[in-house]
Formats: C-alpha cells, sequence, structure tokens
C-alpha cells in the first residue's frame, strides 16, 4: 500500500520523472513496444504505484482500468528515425 501521505500529485511527479527517465521510450513509441515500456517503468516506479500504458496516434491503444482514481501523465515523443508523433498515456493509481 501507499504510505498514508502519498498524494496524487505524488505520484504524477513520479510518472513524468520515471518516462522522462527512459533512454529508449522514443524507440519503445515508435514500434508500438509497450510491453517495453511497462517493463523499465516497473524498475522505475516505487511498487505500490500500479500502471497501465497507451501509446496514441490516430487512435489510443485500449487499458483496463480500475474503477477508482486514476492519474494520467500525458508524455509526447515525435520519433526516433522519422518523424512519428506519439502521445504516450501513463495511467496511475494506488491500492
Amino acid at each position: 500500500h501507499a504510505p498514508p501521505d502519498y498524494s496524487d500529485a505524488m505520484m504524477v511527479f513520479e510518472g513524468r520523472r520515471a518516462l522522462g527517465s527512459m533512454p529508449m521510450l522514443r524507440v519503445y513509441a515508435e514500434s508500438n513496444d509497450t510491453d517495453s515500456i511497462e517493463s523499465e517503468l516497473r524498475s522505475l516506479l516505487p511498487n505500490y504505484v500500479n500502471f497501465d500504458v497507451s501509446l496514441c496516434r490516430d487512435n489510443c491503444t485500449s487499458v483496463d482500468l480500475p474503477n477508482e482514481t486514476v492519474d494520467i501523465v500525458k508524455y509526447y515523443s515525435y520519433g526516433w528515425k522519422k518523424f512519428d508523433p506519439v502521445e504516450i498515456r501513463l495511467f496511475l493509481w494506488s491500492d
């Protein structure tokens, strides 16, 4: 469980920090590799933070979200080897 003083703002900060520290994020996003993104995030986010990732170009990939408060971090990548804009949505919640 999350510490009692753990706020939504702290969770969003952790999500932004984690995405920003992933050097391969653009490569994963360009190749629609949500599994690699999620694998790296598991090692970067506190273990009491649950998450799911969606990649959006024209449409977003679907995610299964819990029936509770969910925070969203939107991160934008503009491609690795070519111009290929992708919105990376990180959905965060805690137990």
